[in-house]
């Protein structure tokens, strides 16, 4: 048998480009099935938050920060990350293409659904998460909330 060897660099773009196709085609699938995206996502934030429970109270900003970390290592680029411990900002671009969404027949709005998943992640931490589009970039905000006891 010949086993192949392969770089890091070629295994971390493979996954990365995977992940992406994967998180696209689930959105493809459900549109196919006339199934609303945006229920998907929220079930899928709601099933990630306690994961990101290990944050605990670090502030807005590193909550944007780990929200940068997932959207980077999938190919998105930080332009810029500001705030403190109550409120934080984040712009990214090139996450995913309009070529990337066309090819699994999805429209700029059907791909941006996945910008949702992270709401309810929010709301778990004690955060109002909200999300815009602006041009080919999009502006993730995070605002500390009373906590409730």
């Amino acid at each position: 048998m010949n086993e192949q060897s392969y770089t890091a660099e070629k295994l971390h773009e493979t996954a990365r480009e995977n992940a992406v196709a994967f998180a696209l085609l689930s959105l493809a699938y459900l549109k196919k099935q006339g199934q609303a995206p945006e229920d998907f996502v929220t079930m899928a934030g709601n099933r990630l938050a306690q994961s990101w429970q290990a944050l605990g109270n670090g502030g807005a900003r590193e909550f944007a920060q780990a929200i940068a970390l997932n959207i980077t290592s999938l190919g998105g680029k930080l332009q810029a990350l500001e705030g403190d411990e109550q409120r934080a900002k984040a712009i990214f671009h090139d996450w995913v293409s309009h070529e990337q969404a066309s090819t699994f027949g999805l429209s700029e709005e059907e791909k941006d659904a996945w910008w949702s998943v992270f709401e309810p992640i929010a709301t778990s931490m004690n955060y109002h998460y909200s999300w815009q589009r602006d041009g080919d970039t999009i502006q993730v905000y995070l605002t500390r909330t009373a906590q409730t006891s």
